[in-house]
């Protein structure tokens, strides 16, 4: 036999058998996945698809209409809290065959989730690291993840009320690693960058106000917000109500709210805040009182003082104020109206801005 055959006979093998190993190991990958993904012990979650393709040759896995249910919930429908979401598609990209064959875990590069409509259903604040990291954690571990045209909600259990609601929202976020270590922090995942979009955003942070926005865009170096408005839940009227003693009464509009230059986050468990200017653009503010209620007579400190004493580390080099207005109102009797106090074109420049958390010296 010429030594051509051979070779032909010898590449025809190996192609054959490449073939034949990449046909089996996709069968296995496909029987497997949802074995690792539905693991009743480690994963809190049933995740079904409608479709489902492997492809070996370039190390990505597909997956369409994704559905994701607590699986509490499907056997107590009483049960709520949880994940609950709809997804149109998910796309792993660069997976290891063989750490997903030795250690049940998939571990990818990437992961692309494409149009995802989810629901939280929350019981308290400090729940949803356990609700959305670490279930998902145990399943898949990747390097970069990228979300495209998702919307958010986070419902409270006890009222069925939104405490959050975020519309298309576009979110990438680059060099994730996740550790025993960070899982207890109060961050449970390192990053080295992230970008943010989304078109709105809707957040009731307690019973007396709720914040609106249009546009968010955001980096790990740059914040712009679009329309800002913090609005009272109740008129005026119900606000007083509501009053054992005066209280004042805010409603904060912004058109543009611009940071530039944070940096965030947390040193061992302290939180802090630091960057160079935050710029409010057409800002009103106005602050109504009455004084139907009972005269509150506790010591009331000044703004220096509760500057001073913020619970976290606050740094801003620079607040600029620009063509902006703000009224105040003190109203005696409902009969007679509200006297009222105007600045218009208010405009300030503010430097140096620190507050006192565990220091000792502060610049000029």
């Amino acid at each position: 036999m010429k030594w051509y055959w051979k070779v032909f006979l010898g590449l025809g093998s190996l192609l054959l058998l490449i073939l034949i190993l990449n046909i089996g190991l996709n069968a296995w990958v496909k029987h497997q996945l949802p074995k690792i993904i539905n693991r009743e012990n480690d994963s809190d979650y049933f995740i079904t698809y409608k479709n489902l393709s492997v492809s070996l040759l370039n190390s990505n896995i597909k997956a369409d209409e994704i559905v994701v249910v607590p699986k509490a919930a499907v056997k107590d429908s009483i049960t709520k809290a949880g994940i609950y979401a709809k997804i149109h598609a998910v796309e792993v990209k660069d997976f290891k065959i063989w750490k997903l064959i030795f250690t049940d875990k998939l571990m990818a590069k990437s992961i692309t989730v494409q149009q995802p409509q989810v629901i939280l259903y929350q019981k308290k604040k400090e729940n949803i690291n356990n609700e959305v990291v670490k279930p998902f954690q145990k399943i898949i571990s990747v390097s970069d993840i990228f979300v495209n045209h998702g919307d958010l909600k986070i419902i409270n259990v006890k009222n069925n009320k939104a405490v959050l609601s975020v519309n298309n929202i576009n979110f990438n976020l680059d060099g994730i690693v996740i550790t025993d270590s960070t899982l207890k922090g109060k961050i449970p995942f390192q990053f080295a960058n992230y970008t943010l979009n989304c078109d709105s955003l809707y957040y009731h942070p307690n019973d007396f106000y709720h914040i609106k926005t249009k546009r968010i865009r955001t980096t790990k170096s740059d914040l712009t917000v679009d329309k800002f408005e913090m609005l009272p839940t109740y008129s005026r009227l119900e606000f007083v109500s509501k009053l054992a003693k005066e209280k004042d009464i805010y409603t904060l509009l912004c058109d543009s709210i611009k940071i530039s230059k944070l940096n965030w986050g947390f040193k061992n468990d302290d939180f802090y805040f630091h960057c160079n200017t935050i710029d409010l653009e057409h800002a009103s503010a106005n602050i109504y009182r009455s004084k139907e209620p009972t005269d509150d007579l506790s010591k009331k400190h000044l703004y220096n003082k509760l500057l001073r004493e913020l619970k976290f580390d606050l740094k801003v080099d620079t607040l600029e104020v620009r063509n902006s207005i703000l009224e105040y109102e003190e109203e005696k009797s409902a009969d007679f109206g509200a006297g009222k106090l105007i600045f218009n074109s208010f405009n300030l420049t503010a430097t140096a801005i620190n507050s006192g958390f565990k220091k000792q010296h502060f610049p000029t």
